[in-house]
C-alpha cells in the first residue's frame, strides 16, 4: 500500500540537517518495528536521498537503519523476532506465572547487546561518541562528496536509479495512515487478546477495508498480496521445521543431558550467562543461521541453566543478544544484505565499516552479562 513509505515521508519533512536526519532515520527505525526487512527496506530506500544532502556516508545510513531494524525487533515482543523467541522459550519451560510472552518481556531488560547498540548509535549519531576507523574514512570521503564506497562505482546495487523513480511515482500518493492504523490494530488486539496470530488476521481485514475503497489496489491484487506473503514466509518456516526435526532428534539422543552431565561439575553458574552470549555470536556468525541457531542453543543452555542455578531469563536474553549480535553485523545475513542493498553498497562495506563501531556495544554486553551472572 506504501503506507510504510508514506510514515517515512512525515518524518523527512523534518529533517532539516545531519543530525536531524539521522534523529529522523533513528526514531522511524523504532517505530517500524514489526519486522526487520519491512524496517531496512522501507525506511533505506526512504531516507537515502535526504542524508545524501548532509553528507551521510551509505555506509553510516546502513549502520543507523539496520540497528533499529535487527534491534529494535528483538526488544519489541510482537515483532516477528518477539514472537519466535517467546515460543522457543515456550518449549523450554521459561514462563512467569504461566506465560512465555511474561517472561520474554522480562528478558528484555537483560538484553544487554540490543540496548547497547541503540544507545551507541545515538552516541555516534551526535557525536558524543567519536566516529573512528574505516566508518572515518567514509565521512572523509563525503565530506569530499561522494557518499558512496569505491564498490558502488564499479557495480551498483540491486536498487537502480530506475528502481527509485518508479518506486517514487508508483507512491507519490502514499498515505501515513494505511501504516499507522493497522499497525495500532496489530499492537492493541495483540496486547488485548495475547495472541499475534488473531491481531495478524484482524490487521489484514482493516487493510481491506482501508485499501479496497481507497483503491489503492484491486480485490484481486489484495489476495495476491496476501499469498505472497504466506509464500515468502515458506522458506523460512521449512528451516524453523528442520531446526526443531533437529531439536527433538538431539533430545532422542539425550544431547541436552549429556552437555549438562558433562558440564555441569565444571561450571559456574555465573559463568553461563556470558558463555552463552559469547556461543551464539560466534555460531550464529559463522553460520549466517540466525533463527536456526536460536532453535539449536535455547534447548541446550536452558536445561543447563536450570540443571546449575543459572537464572533462566537472563540465560535466554544471552542467546537472543547473541542473535542479534550477528543479524546487526554478519556480511552475509539476509538482514544485512537487504539493508545494503537498499543503501546501494555491498556487504563487505557494511562489515568492514561497521564492525569496529559495534566493538563498544559488544564489550559492553559482555561485562553486563558477566556482571548480572553473579547478581541476578
Amino acid at each position: 500500500s506504501g503506507g510504510a513509505i508514506g510514515f517515512s515521508r512525515i518524518g523527512v519533512r523534518v529533517a532539516k540537517n545531519r543530525s536531524t536526519s539521522l534523529l529522523v532515520t533513528f526514531i522511524l527505525g523504532v517505530i517500524i518495528f514489526v519486522d526487520d526487512y519491512l524496517n531496512n527496506l522501507a525506511i533505506g530506500v526512504s531516507m537515502r536521498n535526504v542524508t545524501d544532502r548532509y553528507k551521510v556516508p551509505r555506509e553510516y545510513l546502513a549502520f543507523n537503519v539496520n540497528t533499529t531494524g535487527s534491534i529494535v525487533c528483538v526488544l519489541v515482543p510482537i515483532s516477528t523476532w518477539g514472537v519466535y523467541m517467546t515460543e522457543l522459550m515456550r518449549t523450554q519451560g521459561v514462563e512467569v506465572g504461566g506465560s512465555a510472552m511474561a517472561a520474554y518481556i522480562q528478558a528484555i531488560p537483560f538484553m544487554f547487546y540490543p540496548i547497547a547498540a541503540l544507545i551507541c548509535v545515538l552516541l555516534y549519531n551526535y557525536r558524543i561518541l567519536p566516529i573512528f576507523g574505516p566508518m572515518k574514512k567514509a565521512f572523509a570521503r563525503a565530506e569530499a562528496g561522494d557518499v558512496y564506497p569505491e564498490s558502488y562505482h564499479k557495480s551498483h546495487g540491486q536498487l537502480s536509479d530506475m528502481d527509485v523513480a518508479a518506486m517514487d511515482e508508483k507512491y507519490k500518493n502514499a498515505r501515513a495512515i494505511n501504516f499507522i492504523l493497522p499497525m495500532l490494530v496489530l499492537v492493541i488486539i495483540t496486547i488485548l487478546t495475547s495472541d499475534v496470530i488473531i491481531a495478524a488476521l484482524a490487521c489484514i481485514i482493516v487493510c481491506f477495508f482501508m485499501y479496497i475503497p481507497q483503491r489503492v489496489m484491486k480485490v484481486g491484487e489484495f489476495g495476491d498480496h496476501i499469498v505472497k506473503g504466506v509464500q515468502s514466509m515458506i522458506p523460512i518456516t521449512v528451516l524453523v521445521m528442520i531446526c526443531f526435526v533437529l531439536l527433538k532428534a538431539n533430545e532422542r539422543l539425550g544431547l541436552a543431558n549429556f552437555v549438562i552431565e558433562t558440564v555441569e561439575p565444571l561450571l559456574n553458574p555465573a559463568f553461563l550467562p556470558i558463555i552463552t552470549f559469547l556461543v551464539t555470536c560466534f555460531i550464529t556468525y559463522a553460520t549466517g543461521s540466525l533463527w536456526q541457531t536460536a532453535a539449536i542453543v535455547f534447548p541446550i543452555v536452558i536445561p543447563l541453566a536450570f540443571a546449575v542455578g543459572t537464572n533462566a531469563i537472563l540465560t535466554s536474553a544471552a542467546v537472543v543478544s547473541g542473535a542479534a549480535f550477528s543479524s546487526h553485523l554478519c556480511f552475509y545475513v539476509d538482514a544485512v544484505m537487504l539493508v545494503s542493498s537498499a543503501c546501494e553498497i555491498e556487504p563487505t562495506d557494511y562489515a568492514t565499516t561497521v564492525s569496529p563501531l559495534c566493538i563498544i556495544p559488544f564489550a559492553a554486553a559482555c561485562v553486563c552479562f558477566l556482571v548480572f551472572g553473579f547478581i541476578v
